[in-house]
């Protein structure tokens, strides 16, 4: 049960990481582009350190092309998550990607043959459940009664919804190809053609996009100021990555999805823990309403994410 342990620390690794970005999001670069091309190109600083487990080989030409597929998979669906932190809390955030368990659970049916139970399909719908409702917005707040009371005046969806929504599918996608693949060839030489192949794809962009090119030309000073941060995020990263990569190489791509849906609870803690030391650091809301109305659903999308695990 080694894989369990690997996923706890990606989800601690990895919410420490979605705040870093909502910091950096929030409170220094202006563009999304900027902010995951520098994480991107600083991410080749730390990606040597995998070929010091002797892990690292060459792979046939049509392994090499899903690496690349994965890699630029993770460049779209990184682009809509850090445009998602700049409109909604990191938590809220995490939560809407309760979503993407959804949808490795039908892939997974479709492309690897994982059969499920009636109960996984209670926990689906309580995690599409709980993940809408943490997208509602009010336009007055209401201070009674949460979360049981929820909205004054009319209703409006976060833009995050339709961002994370969009990016859960394809980190379903990736989930279900990343089991395929660490089945074929050691999981730290597929970590390593991975992310080169992210690298690779941002590259691509910066050459052929004057656009994206110009909005990361024009935030290239801020880079002199962040690469700490930027560093100490993808040592980080890395490391969320391979714990990840472990997992899916011991256990059913839909099981390790579905227990990724304790990221908001871990994420809350750590905002909360890093919000006692940095003051506004982070956007996340953790007032006492707001908290009691985001746990109540994430408390519902937890037992969504049980229903799935213990029945698959």
């Amino acid at each position: 049960m080694l894989w369990v342990v690997a996923v706890l620390g990606n989800l601690v690794s990895g919410c420490i990481s979605s705040l870093i970005d909502s910091f950096l999001g929030n409170n220094r670069y202006q563009s999304a582009n900027a902010q995951a091309f520098f994480s991107s190109m600083i991410s080749l600083v730390p990606l040597p350190l995998i070929f010091l487990t002797g892990a690292v080989a060459l792979v046939a030409p049509v392994q090499l092309g899903c690496f690349w597929l994965l890699g630029t998979l993770e460049v779209v669906s990184l682009n809509c998550y850090v445009r998602s932190v700049k409109v909604e809390d990191a938590s809220v955030c995490n939560s809407l990607y309760g979503l993407s368990r959804v949808f490795t659970v039908i892939l997974a049916f479709f492309l690897l043959g994982e059969v499920f139970s009636l109960p996984t399909y209670l926990g689906i719908f309580l995690i599409v459940l709980s993940g809408f409702f943490l997208c509602v917005k009010e336009n007055k707040a209401v201070a009674t009664h949460p979360p049981f009371t929820f909205y004054s005046g009319r209703l409006r969806l976060s833009p995050a919804l339709w961002l994370v929504g969009f990016s859960s599918l394809l980190d379903a996608f990736a989930s279900v190809l990343t089991r395929q693949m660490v089945l074929e060839v050691h999981w730290l030489n597929a970590l390593f053609w991975t992310n080169l192949g992210s690298v690779v794809t941002y590259l691509l962009i910066f050459l052929f996009f004057g656009h994206f090119r110009k909005e990361i030309l024009a935030e290239k000073q801020l880079v002199r100021f962040t690469w700490r941060h930027f560093l100490s995020n993808e040592v980080i990263c890395l490391f969320s990555a391979a714990c990840a990569f472990y997992a899916y190489s011991q256990a059913p791509a839909s099981i390790v999805r579905a227990l990724f849906g304790l990221s908001p609870l871990f994420t809350i803690l750590v905002a909360w823990a890093g919000q006692s030391f940095f003051k506004k650091a982070w956007r996340e809301d953790l007032g006492h309403v707001q908290l009691r109305h985001k746990l109540f659903w994430m408390v519902l999308m937890l037992v969504g994410c049980y229903l799935i695990v213990s029945r698959v």
